[in-house]
Formats: C-alpha cells, structure tokens, sequence
C-alpha cells in the first residue's frame, strides 16, 4: 500500500531556455507502510521557466555584496533580519538592504569514486571549487549556499574575499533526536515522528546540540538556522499518532470530550497546530539562547 507520492525531481535547471514550455525528467518517489522509500521509472513533466512566464519582465537590479537589493537601504544590524515593509515580509541583509533568497541545496563536495576523481579533474582544490562555485552562483542568479552545505570550506572561502557566499546551518534536532532514542529504544522506530517532541528529554538534547551554534553568532554571511528539514505536521501523523495510540492525543481527546469515532479535519489541524507549537517553543528560544543575532 503506497502511503505517500512525491514528484521528486532530480534535473538541474539551470541553462535551460527561454521557450514556453520545458519538458523535464524526473521520478515519482512513494513511501510504503513501512516508510521505506520507493522510486518510479524516469517520466517526462511540462515545466516553465521564469523568464516564459507570461507579464515577466527582466531587469538588472543593482546587487550589494551579499546579492541584496542595493539602495533599498533600510535598518542595518551587521546581521540578516526580517522586516515587515508595506503589509510584506522581507529579509534584510547586514548593511540593511532588502534580500530575495535565492539558495542552491546544496553546496558540498560528493563522496563516490566518480565524484572524487570529477573534483580532482576540474577544481584540484577546495579553494579552486569555492572560488568557481562562487562565481557560477553570481551569473546564474544564486545569493545563499543551503542546508547541508560544507560550512567549513565556505566559511574559510568567505575570510579571503569581499563578496562572500551567504550560507545556512541545518540543526536537524527533532530528527537527530530521534535517532538518538530509537539506537537506545528500537522498539519506538515505528512510532510517529511527531511523538518524540512530547519526550521531556527533548529540550535537554536540544540545549545540549545547540551549544554548538555559538561559533557562528558573530558571522555576518550567515542567513539563519534551519532547525529541522521537512517535519511532517500532516493529518497522516495524527492518524499514526492515533493508531500507536499516544497518551497526549489521547488525553486531549478526552479534555476535548471528542469521540475518535467523530474526529474531523478541524480536530486535526488543531491538535497538530499544538504540537507544531510546542516544537517551536521548544526550540526557538534555545536557538537564541546560544545565537541571539540570527
């Protein structure tokens, strides 16, 4: 039984041009009962680029040296923010100009033998490979290296140069958690993955990774910390967390004076809603505990 569909695209775009309609090939990626991964055969999928993109206008904005707009010139901090201008968010670079993310997950080196052999070839060194990457990012219109980057080889990049390449951690605390458990406590594996945020020893794993970050409190090129990659607050995990039975669902079913036999979409949305919260309070004021700038 599939459990879950993705599109899972594995193309690059960059380079592809200016017609009204690209066809790109990608695989259909499914999860099966027991969460294990499944791929589809190659298939073709009609994909637009920007530039196609009917009333699209292409102009050529003066960019600072973090790849912001240039004299948009709002409060400037020494770090990137967000601000609130005209009834809409925007993020804020260091000397305070407005900035449209436009990231590449990810910037690292790969590890098989063909890889290896590919980087000797064509960068030789990891200085060659982040000054090259570097400048691939500024013709094709990429201002942030993201999640799961080679923050060690960018961050050395960054101290030899003027325009640095604006990168973000990936924290992964729920997930590494919950590897953490599952190694001392196998039979939870199949639990829901939301479960593990009720666990009162969460805050304390948490606390305890997040001491790490203070390296980076003081580095202007850094955008943000990305505390976990892709939590499922989804209606499937309620559904899970319902099946395996958890005492939180259940107690406040029971405060609620819901019926499981009458559980609705609102009552969904609503206890996942909680537990979204809770994460974040969990979370959230740890993170600035330890990096008070981002």
């Amino acid at each position: 039984m599939i459990k879950s569909i993705n599109i899972f695209f594995l193309v690059a775009i960059i380079g592809l041009s200016c017609k009204a309609q690209q066809n790109v090939d990608a695989k259909i990626w499914s999860k099966d009962e027991s969460k294990k991964v499944h791929y589809s055969d190659w298939k073709s999928f009609p994909s637009n680029t920007l530039e196609a993109t009917k009333g699209f206008i292409k102009t050529n904005e003066a960019l600072d040296l973090y790849g912001g707009l240039a004299n948009t010139t709002q409060k400037a901090t020494g770090f990137f923010r967000t601000e609130k201008i005209n009834n809409r968010w925007w993020m804020i670079d260091p000397i305070g100009n407005e900035f449209i993310t436009t990231a590449v997950n990810v910037l690292r080196q790969g590890k098989s033998p063909n890889n290896v052999t590919a980087f000797q070839n064509k960068f030789a060194t990891v200085e060659n490979w982040m000054k090259e990457s570097k400048q691939m990012f500024d013709e094709n219109g990429f201002n942030v290296a993201g999640s799961w980057s080679d923050l060690a080889a960018i961050i050395a990049y960054n101290k030899t140069t003027s325009k640095p390449i604006v990168y973000t951690t990936q924290l992964s605390l729920l997930s590494n958690f919950r590897h953490k458990v599952i190694k001392e406590n196998p039979e939870r594996k199949s639990l829901s993955e939301l479960s593990f945020i009720f666990d009162e020893e969460f805050k304390t794993f948490c606390d305890k990774e997040l001491q790490k970050i203070v390296a980076y409190k003081n580095d202007a090129n850094l955008l943000g910390h990305f505390s976990d990659n892709e939590i499922p607050f989804t209606h499937n995990e309620f559904n899970d967390l319902l099946k395996d039975r958890n005492p939180n669902l259940l107690n406040w079913l029971k405060e609620k004076g819901i019926d499981e036999a009458n559980i609705t979409t609102e009552t969904k949305k609503e206890f996942i809603g909680l537990v979204a919260a809770k994460y974040f309070s969990t979370v959230a004021p740890l993170i600035k505990k330890y990096d008070p700038n981002h």
